[in-house]
């Protein structure tokens, strides 16, 4: 596959991903994939669906229109090399960029294998069926990221579901008995994001998110998983890239900001 089919592979399961167990409604080029209930703004996302429209003017204003109708303008997610011409017609609507992070993806053939784990640290697959295991797992991950923990908690029902319906696989790594690391996978089909990777700041440098991800990814491999792929937020890419990734485009968030003060995160 070329870079291009890998990124457009990548995000058709972004958008299958998000549509799960969210309400769906097509916004011109666009989809919006709402939460019920109380959510949190972050649970809201919007990717791009196609056909890739000649002027993205009508779906932007699309999406804004749910603003004005139910108080709810999704977030953006999509690949930029995909969509040149969305972000400056976000920009012009009053978006704006939350972050570009370079795409990795792999292959089961790259994959590196799991490294073995020291004798005070054990691996352990999250279970749906552990509420206290989970509820930990988004507190420790909520404050690893330096962010709110209503924001875990937000995250926490939509977590539970998708393991529940074998659409995520998670696993965490303690030591000493305490949580040190954690991580997800998203699945669509045999696609899978790698998400929400932390290790805890006490425990940092130590090889721990590498032996992890690495587990986690092996355990994705024995359930059909075939293509991975993530967005490396900060200086991630060098630690991807010794599991195997190569980077082959980026990925732009966007926010509406008028509505942005109304997030927990």
């Amino acid at each position: 596959m070329t870079n291009l089919e890998e990124l457009a592979a990548a995000e058709h399961a972004l958008l299958l991903h998000a549509a799960t167990y969210r309400v769906r409604v097509e916004a011109g080029g666009l989809s919006a994939c709402l939460a019920t209930g109380q959510a949190d703004a972050l649970l809201h996302v919007a990717v791009p669906s196609g056909p890739e429209p000649r002027d993205w003017r009508t779906s932007v204003e699309a999406l804004l229109e749910l603003g004005r109708s139910h108080g709810i303008v999704p977030r953006l997610e999509f690949m930029a090399e995909l969509h040149p011409t969305l972000p400056s017609a976000l920009e012009r609507s009053g978006f704006r960029r939350l972050s570009a992070d370079p795409v990795m993806t792999t292959t089961v053939g790259r994959l590196a294998p799991p490294p073995g784990l020291g004798a005070s640290t054990r691996y352990r697959r999250l279970d749906p069926r552990d509420g206290a295991r989970l509820r930990d797992f988004v507190e420790v991950q909520a404050d690893a990221f330096g962010m709110p923990r209503a924001t875990g908690y937000a995250f926490l029902e939509r977590m539970h579901r998708t393991l529940a319906g074998g659409d995520a696989l998670a696993a965490l790594l303690q030591v000493g008995g305490a949580l040190a690391a954690g991580a997800c996978l998203q699945r669509a089909g045999d696609w899978a994001e790698l998400v929400g990777v932390f290790t805890v700041p006490a425990m940092r440098r130590r090889g721990l998110a590498r032996a992890l991800c690495a587990t986690l990814l092996a355990d994705a491999t024995a359930a059909g998983i075939a293509q991975v792929w993530l967005s490396a937020a900060g200086d991630a890419e060098r630690l991807y890239r010794r599991l195997g990734f190569m980077p082959v485009g980026t990925q732009l968030n966007y926010h509406y900001a008028p509505l942005a003060s109304g997030s927990a995160g």
